[in-house]
């Protein structure tokens, strides 16, 4: 698999709400969840939707559970 641009990042913040980040190579996060959402899975769908509109990056979710990577390049 070759380096991703981004990674789209799918993670728990402080109010234990899931949210999504784009990260780039340099470890700069260039986009982020305007909202918090309830359920990983809809958080996990909207950064899935934006990585197919932008088939930018790499998608997966942080310590909390499974990695889900696709190969972009």
């Amino acid at each position: 698999m070759s380096t991703p641009k981004f990674i789209c990042e799918v993670y728990k913040d402080n109010s234990n709400e899931w949210r999504w980040r784009t990260i780039a190579r340099n470890g700069n996060i260039v986009a982020v969840s305007p909202e918090g959402y309830k359920n990983f899975g809809d958080a996990y769908e909207m950064a899935s939707k934006l990585n197919e509109k932008a088939d930018i990056c790499v998608l997966k979710e942080t310590s909390e559970g499974k990695e889900f990577l696709s190969e972009h390049d």
